[in-house]
């Protein structure tokens, strides 16, 4: 039961708004959640009806066993365990929303690697309203926090979709996706550890999200480059220069190259400076100012390219031949 707790948490809320917000429904042998924005309904049928505070219902079965035996007297939820003797308040009229699933949309089967891909992608977003969510849709993923870019071409040809990092969050192996008017519709069979259900999530239009710029810009930003050296070398340096630059809440690096050589290096304001060399893969020469955070989940499979020609510009392009992330601009 906890695992399907876990799901059904991914609509509920702590506040005291909406008022069942914080309650898990249990009616006509399904269990629901709803924060007003979001909903999710689960088809399994529990020894109760009505509306319990599904945090402290998944503390109990914590505290005592899944296998709890739970008895409903009128508007009170009893059990034993232990030396321990509960009686947990059930509600009935909380109002929650029910939502129908959409009929006759087109779902899609999102496997462990797309999957995998739209939960690296979401950690590119930004804080404002058209950036905080992944584009994905068109054959395309696409996360920018407008100084950095990941972009990645799929082959499913998704009609475009808002996705959150609380959707992309709650997305597992055997999930399926769809669009409905302003909400992503996912659904899923049971499993071994689930019950089947569905949810409908609410999220935005990108109304201004310049995909087509964002795809031009790749596409011309990715001819003629010039790889530097491989993300391990950068992560290697970042690991020294911290050493060094204790205290500061997010240092700044200096990456350098010349003649086949890059020198990477960090200054702490009280602590010193520090600079590393390594063999690079490029003659020319290039320089680029940038925070160490800017490197924050690239795994070593990526490798960093250069532009010469567009080394004016201060920018990196970061790619593992599949996927791309992009610095428009450095400090």
């Amino acid at each position: 039961m906890l695992s399907n707790l876990r799901i059904l948490k991914n609509a509920s809320v702590r506040d005291d708004y909406p008022i069942f917000g914080g309650h898990l429904r249990s009616h006509d042998k399904k269990i629901m959640t709803s924060d007003h924005k979001n909903f999710i309904l689960m088809n399994k049928e529990l020894p109760f009806e009505g509306y319990i505070n599904i945090f402290v219902y998944e503390n109990l079965l914590k505290k005592s066993s899944e296998d709890l035996e739970l008895k409903q007297e009128d508007s009170k939820l009893k059990c034993e365990f232990d030396n321990t003797k509960v009686s947990l308040n059930l509600l009935q009229e909380l109002n929650m929303p029910f939502v129908e699933p959409p009929k006759d949309i087109k779902m899609y089967d999102l496997d462990e690697e797309t999957i995998g891909i739209l939960k690296f992608a979401s950690k590119f977003v930004g804080k404002d309203d058209e950036y905080k969510n992944v584009y994905f849709g068109n054959n395309l993923i696409i996360a920018t926090d407008k100084q950095k870019i990941f972009y990645k071409e799929t082959d499913i040809d998704i009609e475009p979709i808002a996705l959150s990092k609380k959707i992309i969050s709650f997305l597992f192996k055997g999930i399926k996706i769809g669009s409905y008017q302003n909400n992503v519709v996912v659904s899923w069979e049971e499993n071994e550890s689930i019950v089947s259900g569905y949810g409908l999530f609410s999220t935005e239009v990108f109304v201004e999200y310049p995909i087509d710029s964002i795809k031009a810009y790749i596409n011309t930003s990715k001819k003629d480059v010039t790889k530097l050296c491989n993300m391990a070398v950068i992560k290697d340096a970042i690991d020294k220069i911290s050493t060094v630059c204790i205290g500061e809440s997010d240092p700044i690096i200096e990456i350098k190259n010349n003649n086949y050589t890059v020198e990477i290096s960090g200054e702490s304001k009280f602590n010193g400076s520090i600079i590393s060399d390594y063999d690079s893969e490029m003659q020319d020469n290039y320089s680029i100012n940038t925070y160490i955070s800017s490197f924050n989940n690239i795994s070593f499979d990526y490798n960093i390219f250069i532009n010469p020609e567009l080394s004016s510009n201060k920018r990196l392009l970061i790619s593992n031949d599949d996927s791309y992330i992009f610095f428009m601009e450095a400090i």
